[in-house]
């Protein structure tokens, strides 16, 4: 029990990092006027999101990254 724990904090942690890493990326997008058309926490593939000021925002089964495309 406690190694599922240990795998689930890690997964949840990292998570985390992703989405601030990413959060700068589509931040600084804005910022500087590109269109950002998607916004995943995990590895580009299938997603469940919904759609928010022109943005897909979502996340997919492979939570080992993220993206912000533009």
């Amino acid at each position: 029990m406690d190694v599922v724990l240990m795998v689930l904090y890690i997964v949840i942690v990292l998570s985390v990092l992703v989405f601030i890493h990413e959060g700068g990326h589509y931040l600084a997008s804005r910022a500087f006027g590109v269109r950002v058309t998607e916004f995943m926490l995990g590895m580009p593939g299938p997603n469940i999101g919904f759609k928010k000021w022109g943005t897909k925002l979502g996340v997919t089964p492979f939570l080992l990254g993220g993206y912000a495309r533009a």
